[in-house]
């Protein structure tokens, strides 16, 4: 971790550029599976409100565990250990990722196509739909785009990778700091009689340490931001998700694209936004359709008529998945 990122692969980038696939599919209700195609939108659901919404507490422990391995270093006596630890704590604890300061909203799509832990899981207990969209131009264009669409991770060591990535701007800095010091120093030997403190070198004109550091921060907190939605618990893997993720701030660096509405459940609101899966005078971007095993016996003729109605030519497809209602 201690090399330069220039020297490795940039994992998150390759993680946030993946190809998007053909098909990936939302299970919902048949109530939403209308909304979605007459709006042309899909909601994007607070992260903290979801079923399996730990994913920023998984993150930060990860990270940590992280932190807790890398053996500092030091120049010309001055210890530089703790330096990933702080960067844990600013970013989780006291930085944009507090619950306080940031929204997340996310929008869930699949690898699955008619899968039955899905159907149990979202569908309104069967009968509902699995929606497949054509998502190729849902991803902003842009590189530094602070909204991302990528597939979820679930494996212990691509997780680390990543975490480690995120956090390796701060080992750069120091690395880099640490050879700017000592080619000075070998420029001028009585470099350091000209300081009162070895502790002050962090902050002698040229050097300042803390300026290095802050700026690494930031580009920390930008790669946490996107990548710690996508880090979830193995025990998901089944679903092969892949997510819509929309950072929102109390902050200037990350705006709302809309404003935040809210839905009601039987025990609180949900925040949530509304995103544009097409253009204004485009058809919803369905590409497939299948109907919950639990589906109403007429549910594909009027599921045909209806999507015929909203210039969308699918034909439906009831689920072969066998499913008995308990």
């Amino acid at each position: 971790m201690s090399d330069p990122v220039s020297a490795e692969p940039d994992l998150i980038k390759d993680l946030l550029t993946k190809p998007v696939p053909e098909n990936l599919w939302h299970y919902t209700t048949y109530k939403a599976f209308q909304g979605i195609v007459e709006s042309k939108q899909i909601f994007a659901t607070d992260l903290r409100y979801l079923n399996d919404s730990q994913e920023f507490v998984h993150a930060n422990e990860l990270a940590e565990k992280l932190a807790d391995e890398v053996v500092g270093s030091s120049v010309a006596g001055m210890t530089l250990d703790g330096v990933l630890k702080r960067a844990v704590n600013l970013a989780f604890n006291t930085g944009p990722l507090r619950a306080d300061r940031l929204q997340v909203m996310v929008a869930s799509f699949s690898h699955a196509r008619d899968q039955l832990s899905q159907w149990r899981g979202y569908s309104g207990a069967s009968s509902g739909v699995s929606i497949s969209f054509d998502l190729s131009k849902i991803r902003p264009l842009r590189d530094d785009a602070v909204v991302v669409f990528a597939p979820c991770v679930y494996e212990h060591s691509e997780k680390n990778a990543l975490l480690r990535r995120a956090l390796s701007h701060m080992v750069d800095a120091v690395a880099e700091w640490v050879q700017d010091v000592e080619k000075a120093m070998q420029t001028d030997p009585q470099l350091l009689t000209k300081i009162k403190t070895r502790t002050e070198l962090a902050y002698f004109p040229g050097f300042r340490l803390d300026v290095r550091l802050q700026q690494a921060m930031t580009k920390v907190n930008f790669d946490l931001v996107r990548v710690c939605p996508l880090l979830k618990d193995s025990s998901f893997s089944e679903e092969r998700e892949w997510r819509l993720v929309v950072p929102i701030s109390m902050g200037t660096h990350l705006q709302n694209p809309v404003p935040i509405k809210y839905r009601p459940t039987s025990d609180t609101l949900v925040p949530y936004i509304p995103y544009p899966l097409c253009g204004p005078n485009e058809p919803a971007p369905v590409n497939d359709l299948i109907l919950g095993p639990g589906s109403h016996a007429e549910a594909k003729a009027a599921t045909f008529s209806f999507l015929q109605a909203n210039q969308i030519r699918v034909m439906p497809e009831v689920s072969k998945v066998p499913y008995r209602a308990s």
